[in-house]
């Protein structure tokens, strides 16, 4: 009945891991988690006040729709899907980097 978001591993749910993970990366400012109109789980969560909530969509991509419109037109944004959280904070680093050097060229 849990959301796999909300499952346990340790002390913390699977969704705080993956906040915790983006969290490490400086060049991460902020953090927007869309969840389902209904859900009942988040309020309970202690997380950063770099983090966000907002009422996500149907679907995924409505999800990421509207959390881009809370973002001003030039930010840059990666979108990770909060149930996978063994990213690596280093991967994360590497990919913004390779991003702004492809920018660059």
């Amino acid at each position: 009945e849990t959301p796999k978001q909300y499952a346990v591993i340790g002390k913390k749910t699977v969704l705080e891991h993956s906040i915790d993970k983006l969290l490490k990366v400086s060049a991460i400012s902020k953090i927007f988690v869309g969840v389902s109109p209904d859900d009942a789980f988040y309020p309970s969560l202690s997380v950063d006040s770099r983090v966000q909530f907002y009422s996500g969509g149907s679907e995924r991509a409505d999800t990421v729709r509207l959390g881009l419109e809370h973002l001003p037109e030039d930010s840059w944004v990666l979108v990770h899907d909060a149930a996978r959280p063994f990213v690596d904070s280093s991967d994360i680093e590497r990919l913004i980097a390779s991003c702004l050097t492809k920018k660059q060229t």
